[in-house]
């Protein structure tokens, strides 16, 4: 029976066994009810919510959970960045505070304490950020929904996100941008900053580019790849996407000598140990190497012309290596094939710091310069849909971030109901 009276004890029970395959998988036993009638109600309750939910899954810890939210799930859906973050937070805080936990545990309460535990407050003024902590929140309430969609869970519990304040950007002004690329490395440093600045491309964007993105003919860069960790990957959010090029950018860009290679735009120093870093082919490959050299400085040096290149000297301070070059064609020649390799991204930050201090600015990281291109942007009246197509953000959400820039937006918007009061006076009805 599952409505019963016990021995000894006032009032009625029921228990309720949930069996599979003829073995008792879950059982639910609840009271005292004061009268018979109470508890039978009670017990319908019971069933009809399990009719509805399904017996209770095969318990499973958070930790079991999460290792297999990051095999079967993040491997396959998220970028090696996403996989990164991801693991981290795992490792250094969800699993910390729920892993020994089974999954039906985990309730509102438990997410509060968690955000108690975690988040910077008076009392606790080495917590995290909000911002932070709804990272961590977002990661755990994605791992439970796929818990449920797996069947590993009935119910996904109410998270509640911590309100947050609006993110500050730090940007360089319309003064201190030219600054920086005044203070920074000749030749390919110059322009790799003078892309962020000018092209707004992220960091693993532009250690990406290649030259056939690059299309002179048509003012455009292709943002089609991006590199994390050593990985070449389709951009963030997977969109690609065209970034019109400024005459300074595409001059900077024509002079590199990188062009001749064909290859990455801004790839690493051919030089290991001092040695120029080739694969040796056969004579034949290496005589139509040289041919092939021979066609595309033919082939650039048209372009060049095209261009009305008269000086091998940039007004930026970007100067032709005419020594790279040679070097280069001596090792093809000689049946040799120079390799490339991607430069990473704790290269790149000395050079972006020696120009902030060379112009006296605040030390920064890449991401800063994709920011003052957006700026720029809005502050010069850009629409917001525009800037978002040339950042690639996936929802303009993102791009409105920079919409309190926009200098005459919110005033433009209240003066069209002047337009309309003037309307009403001019033909009589005001």
């Amino acid at each position: 029976m599952s409505v019963l009276q016990r021995k000894g004890r006032p009032g009625w029970y029921i228990d309720v066994a949930i069996k599979r395959q003829g073995v008792v998988i879950e059982r639910i036993r609840e009271g005292a009810f004061k009268t018979k009638r109470d508890a039978q109600l009670r017990e319908a309750e019971v069933r009809a919510q399990l009719a509805v939910d399904g017996p209770r899954p095969d318990v499973c810890t958070f930790a079991a959970l999460a290792q297999e939210v990051l095999v079967i799930h993040a491997a396959v859906e998220n970028k090696g960045s996403e996989i990164d973050s991801k693991k981290m937070i795992y490792r250094v805080h969800l699993l910390p505070f729920f892993g020994a936990m089974e999954l039906d545990a985990i309730g509102p309460r438990e997410v509060a304490a968690y955000k108690a535990a975690k988040l910077r407050t008076a009392t606790n003024p080495s917590g995290l950020a909000a911002k932070t902590v709804n990272n961590h929140l977002t990661v755990l309430h994605k791992s439970l929904a796929l818990a449920k969609a797996w069947g590993k869970l009935r119910v996904v519990p109410e998270v509640g996100f911590l309100r947050t304040k609006k993110p500050e950007i730090d940007f360089f002004t319309f003064e201190e941008a030219p600054l920086l690329l005044a203070g920074a490395d000749p030749g390919p440093w110059f322009t790799m900053i003078l892309v962020g600045l000018r092209a707004g491309l992220r960091q693993g964007e532009i250690l990406a580019l290649d030259w056939p993105c690059v299309d002179f003919d048509r003012g455009l860069i292709r943002v089609t790849k991006r590199i994390y960790n050593g990985v070449v990957d389709t951009p963030k959010g997977g969109r690609c996407r065209d970034v019109p090029m400024g005459d300074e950018l595409a001059a900077a860009l024509r002079v590199l000598p990188s062009r001749f290679a064909g290859g990455l735009v801004f790839p690493a120093k051919e030089e290991d140990d001092g040695q120029v870093v080739v694969e040796r082919q056969g004579a034949d490959a290496g005589r139509r190497a040289g041919d092939a050299r021979q066609d595309r400085a033919e082939a650039l040096a048209r372009d060049d012309a095209r261009a009305g290149a008269q000086d091998d000297r940039h007004p930026g301070g970007v100067r032709r290596d005419r020594g790279s070059e040679v070097a280069r064609g001596d090792a093809e020649a000689s049946g040799r094939r120079l390799t490339q390799r991607h430069l990473r991204k704790n290269e790149c930050k000395w050079p972006l710091w020696r120009a902030c201090k060379r112009a006296k600015l605040r030390r920064v990281g890449w991401h800063v310069l994709r920011h003052t291109f957006a700026s720029h942007l809005v502050m010069r009246g850009a629409p917001l849909k525009a800037v978002q197509e040339l950042l690639g953000h996936a929802t303009i959400e993102m791009t409105m971030r920079y919409s309190h820039l926009s200098p005459d937006v919110k005033s433009d918007v209240v003066k069209l109901l002047d337009a309309t009061r003037r309307a009403r006076r001019d033909d009589g009805t005001g």
